[in-house]
């Protein structure tokens, strides 16, 4: 009988018998508050939290600092923080801090990071709380080990010069700006980092940005830029690989046929190209997208347009769209999303030479639609002038009535295709789509 009972107790205790390194990769995976309090469990439990390579201060750790007044939650804060680091030795790779609002300074624990060696460091002032970003002070450059940083609604003192302040060894920055008099000193931080390969900005200035312009960024290979205003927007992008630019309602881009052509010409080596939002809005404006780019985008493989149903940002993207077609012969992936709106009236789009051939293009995916003209000459010329095309998803608005449904697939049905083994998904679009 004893016998039984110890085989079901050593079977329920099968996790403390695994390796050391196994049970710290699962704590991990749990918030850190409940990755602490497994030090109850058992003596050979005590001190596995501890061996921890990251930690995140989030407000689930921290939730009783978050409900109480401004001083109770930096003193509770602090003594969270000083708690659980007193009692950390192992080496420390990713550190997440999310700061309570009222905090001015946060020097004690950039110097902790900055004396472990820290590689990750997030820290997130909560923009949507306060009107005012947290300045941060100098100290942060003294975390020189840094390879990745992420900097919500605080951002360091104006810095006079990229000379004294930098990452000499950072290859990933996100900044999240609610200030538009920052550029100056957002220009001088990317510049201290040589080695920065993937750069994300979220701008939410609510309002007119000065321009920013980025020339130390000749390692730059992954641009990500989410804007909520216009801004002019100049940058050194030889080297990038993946494009990303996501502008909410109410920016527009340059409306000139030559700023989109010196655009894309700063680009030679782009591959993969993501646009959404309102970018589209002026763009035809005094002949503003060509027919065709008077370069070859050959390194360009996946094109991603998200386009609202608002007439001139429908119809500029499906211009840009044969546009980019016919610049770039290397194209294997194209997808043309257009997100819920009104029906809007339809226009012309420029003739496209359907005797040309695109022999690499192989997917194609183009949803949201309702029959519009050009929207069925963008599909036929896909079809025509496309042999390698493999699939091509065609998904059309759920509340299209049944008769426009039927309509549209006998066009599909009739249109030539230079592909012998394509094959055309015509269905409606998902909710959640």
């Amino acid at each position: 009988m004893s016998r039984v009972c110890v085989t079901r107790s050593a079977r329920r205790d099968s996790i403390s018998s695994l390796p050391t390194e196994i049970i710290v990769s699962i704590l991990q995976w749990l918030p850190l508050r409940d990755a602490v309090r497994t030090c109850i469990l058992s003596r050979k439990w005590r001190s596995n939290w501890e061996l921890l390579s990251q930690l995140v201060f989030n407000a689930r750790i921290c939730e009783v600092a978050f409900e109480n007044k401004v001083s109770d939650r930096i003193l509770r804060y602090n003594s969270i923080f000083d708690t659980v680091i007193l009692r950390h030795d192992a080496p420390i790779n990713n550190l997440v801090l999310d700061l309570p609002l009222g905090i001015d300074d946060v020097s004690r624990w950039l110097q902790y990071a900055s004396r472990h060696q820290v590689k990750e460091l997030t820290l997130r002032y909560d923009y949507l709380l306060s009107p005012h970003h947290l300045v941060l002070t100098s100290r942060l450059f003294s975390c020189s080990e840094l390879t990745n940083l992420t900097l919500c609604n605080c951002f360091p003192a104006q810095l006079k010069s990229a000379t004294c302040f930098g990452f000499p060894k950072l290859v990933s920055l996100t900044i999240t700006i609610t200030d538009p008099g920052l550029q100056e000193s957002i220009e001088r931080l990317i510049s201290g980092c040589p080695l920065l390969q993937k750069l994300t900005m979220i701008f939410q200035t609510k309002g007119s940005n000065p321009p920013l312009v980025l020339n130390n960024v000749i390692r730059l290979e992954v641009l990500r830029v989410k804007l909520d205003s216009y801004m002019d927007f100049r940058a050194r992008m030889t080297n990038v690989r993946s494009i990303s630019f996501v502008m909410s309602s109410g920016g527009t881009w340059e409306s000139r046929s030559s700023y989109i052509c010196s655009f894309f010409n700063q680009l030679p080596h782009i591959e993969r190209i993501e646009l959404r939002g309102t970018f589209w809005q002026n763009l035809v404006r005094d002949g503003g997208i060509p027919r065709k780019l008077p370069f070859v985008l050959q390194q360009l493989r996946t094109v991603k347009f998200y386009v609202s149903r608002v007439v001139e940002n429908y119809h500029n993207a499906t211009t840009l769209a044969i546009c980019l077609l016919g610049s770039a012969p290397n194209l294997e992936s194209f997808e043309l999303k257009v997100v819920r709106g009104e029906s809007c009236e339809d226009h012309e789009l420029p003739e496209a030479d359907e005797d040309s051939r695109h022999e690499v293009l192989r997917t194609v995916l183009i949803s949201g639609i309702t029959g519009l003209k050009m929207e069925l000459k963008l599909i036929r010329f896909l079809l025509a002038c496309c042999p390698a095309l493999e699939a091509m998803n065609v998904c059309y608005r759920p509340d299209l009535g049944g008769d426009q449904v039927i309509k549209i697939s006998q066009e599909l049905i009739r249109f030539r295709r230079a592909s012998t083994t394509v094959e055309v998904n015509f269905r409606a679009l998902e909710e959640s789509s």
